[in-house]
């Protein structure tokens, strides 16, 4: 293959940013030939070492509805399949989470990026969601145009919570194995337990079991999401605001002449549009009170707050102002309501979560199942056949559930045909938790357990 000798473009952000709208930008462009990455730096690539084609999986069809992801024509990791050859002996764990805070380009990371920039089939464009704290280490490193692309912090919280995986994410992030002292003061306010293992997807399964509350939950993105802002507004070539980028055509016309000016040119955001929502004064408290202690906290450790402030005002979307107004109209009134009622669900679910946690503790600890039961269980899961990151979701979500509500393990057959069940979508969570609930088994317990108290 030959060599490309362009100068990369780098796209950095946060998770629902509207990062795939914009990776679909680049991609489409008809005039010039850009060659786009879409997150390079995800654990799905580390455990598509062996196994290639497991990055032909993730497609509009599989991920995008869920996600509200704009269609894309190939899967999303096509290009990374296609120059696989070049870069699956350079990906390493560490550059994903662990290297997250690090100041400078690692040596590890600089190798797996350089073939992607060198073997590009076209200008290479580098998407990725896990760069925003080092944006200026790759910069020095790789030279080239560096986007930093952001979003309000209301919208792209509530965006977070489409799927756990993004919960699990924020606690990899704390888990880094260098970061600043408010990364250290964060973990201290919230009790954090750090869990470091060279296989990435039993971190991943460890940290699901350690969902945060919702106000905790929200101080973390927070202060990552400042952190994140500072190091765009003080490396990035460009500032890319998403909700602007929707709002205004003037805004949309000042973007596409700043990106001209430094070379990049053949892309159209005439289609942008990220989804905005009105909020009611209670969903208003719940953020200003934590982004208030965030603020502190930031002070506390030299931070400028007023350049954070100063984006927020700046860059406000629309929404906003209705949002201090008392004219809801019905659906929006619906749309709160229902917010809130996630907001106490998740809050119910984690408690129980947490309840689970402290049981099985305790059913390790006192050795009540012999023959190494707990390990064979984990075993197990190690060898089905089905994505790395759903094996660790599905699994412990089967197990909580026999615990909690047969207060046993999952024998095996059990364990696969609920698993396969997951994995080609015949069976809903919901649809196992119903099936044991309503199970012989079950029932049986309900009698013996009504028998003993009459008794």
């Amino acid at each position: 293959m030959t060599k490309n000798i362009n100068s990369p473009i780098f796209i950095h952000s946060l998770w629902r940013t509207g990062s795939t709208y914009i990776f679909k930008v680049f991609r489409r462009a008809k005039d010039i030939k850009y060659y786009c990455y879409q997150e390079p730096i995800h654990e799905m690539a580390l455990n598509a070492r062996e196994l290639p084609e497991k990055l032909l999986n993730t497609t509009s069809s599989s991920s995008g509805e869920l996600l509200n992801h704009p269609f894309l024509d190939k899967p999303y990791f096509q290009e990374l399949f296609d120059v696989h050859r070049y870069w699956k002996d350079k990906i390493s764990k560490e550059i994903i989470y662990d290297q997250y805070f690090f100041e400078e380009c690692t040596k590890e990371l600089k190798n797996y990026l350089l073939p992607l920039i060198t073997y590009a089939k076209g200008i290479p464009v580098v998407q990725e969601c896990r760069t925003s704290c080092r944006l200026r280490g790759i910069k020095e490193e790789f030279k080239g145009i560096h986007i930093y692309l952001w979003r309000n912090s209301w919208d792209q919280w509530w965006s977070l919570k489409k799927t756990p995986y993004f919960d699990v994410v924020l606690l990899l992030i704390l888990n880094a194995k260098k970061y600043p002292p408010i990364i250290e003061k964060v973990k201290e306010i919230i009790n954090f337990q750090n869990f470091h293992n060279d296989n990435i997807n039993l971190e991943h399964a460890f940290f699901d079991k350690k969902r945060l509350m919702p106000h905790d939950n929200y101080f973390v993105f927070y202060t990552l999401w400042c952190l994140s802002l500072l190091e765009g507004l003080a490396s990035s070539d460009v500032m890319l605001n998403i909700d602007k980028l929707s709002e205004s055509k003037e805004y949309r016309f000042t973007i596409l002449n700043e990106l001209r000016s430094k070379g990049v040119d053949g892309i159209d955001f005439s289609d942008c549009k990220i989804m905005q929502r009105v909020f009611t004064s209670k969903n208003i408290d719940f953020f200003i009170a934590i982004e208030n202690k965030v603020y502190e906290l930031l002070k506390e450790y030299g931070y400028s707050v007023d350049k954070i402030i100063f984006q927020r005002k700046k860059f406000q979307p629309v929404h906003y102002f209705l949002s201090n107004t008392n004219h809801l109209n019905a659906l929006n009134d619906t749309i709160n309501n229902l917010t809130n009622i996630i907001i106490d669900k998740e809050i119910m679910y984690l408690q129980k979560l947490n309840h689970t946690n402290n049981r099985l503790a305790s059913i390790e600890k006192e050795n009540i199942f012999k023959n190494n039961q707990m390990q064979k269980i984990k075993n197990l899961f190690l060898v089905n056949n089905i994505d790395e990151i759903l094996i660790y979701d599905g699994s412990l979500f089967i197990l909580y559930a026999y615990v909690n509500i047969l207060n046993r393990f999952p024998d095996e057959i059990g364990l696969k045909h609920f698993l396969n069940a997951l994995s080609i979508n015949t069976l809903t969570k919901g649809d196992i938790i119903y099936k044991l609930l309503h199970s012989s088994e079950r029932k049986k317990m309900t009698i013996n357990n009504n028998t003993k108290r009459r008794k």
